[in-house]
């Protein structure tokens, strides 16, 4: 799905605003693993909550930057709920323990745990350029500065518009996929389906992470 810019704002704000309507009043389960993955849902929706805020302040380096951030909290939290042991539940709640998969491989086998699921495959195809922009690589120094045709260097930061979009639209989608299968797993399959439905009816799906790449590669 191709998104202006303003539209792109307004899908993750009302995303975001749509899985909260979801969470607010419900009683969801007391036991260590559920509440450790309400834990890393929290995050995921503040970090989506400031790259939508620092696009709006047009601190778009940051922006990149903190996507990374929420792709991987994301996916921890699907996988400290899904596939960790109750001994790496508590380690990871209750001791700061880190007993995670590499990337590609925790990826891996959450989508292979979600089943029918929406994949989060795809998002291992853009994790490269996601460590680039947090790590303050390449593509993140070149966004920064213009070169006049005198030689004179501008410091003024140049993302393009579709990786801008891009930001948006993934730190929007990821969120909503990642409450699909929360609300699924804890016994809520009503909220999972009214996220599914919206999503549908905004022309979003899954397979629009396979932009993350180029839009990111613009820039």
């Amino acid at each position: 799905m191709s998104l202006s810019l303003t539209d792109a704002l307004r899908y993750t704000e009302d995303a975001h605003e749509l899985i909260w309507s979801q969470i607010n009043g419900t009683r969801f389960p007391g036991d260590d693993r559920s509440f450790l993955a309400l834990t890393y849902v929290s995050v995921a929706l503040e970090h989506q909550t400031s790259v939508r805020k620092l696009i709006e302040m047009n601190l778009r380096g940051s922006a990149a930057a903190l996507l990374r951030s929420q792709v991987e909290t994301v996916v921890r939290g699907l996988w400290a709920y899904s596939l960790a042991t109750a001994d790496e539940v508590y380690a990871i709640g209750q001791k700061g323990g880190e007993p995670f998969p590499k990337f590609r491989d925790m990826v891996t086998a959450v989508d292979r745990e979600l089943g029918t699921v929406p994949t989060f495959a795809l998002l291992a195809g853009g994790w490269k350029i996601l460590n680039i922009y947090t790590h303050t690589g390449m593509e993140q120094l070149a966004s920064r500065v213009h070169t006049r045709i005198d030689g004179n260097i501008i410091l003024s930061p140049s993302y393009s518009s579709e990786s801008v979009e891009g930001i948006l639209h993934v730190s929007g989608a990821i969120s909503l996929l990642f409450l699909m299968a929360i609300f699924q797993w804890l016994g809520f399959p009503e909220k999972a389906q009214a996220l599914i439905e919206w999503s549908e009816s905004h022309q979003v799906d899954h397979a629009s992470l396979e932009t993350l790449n180029q839009n990111f590669s613009s820039a």
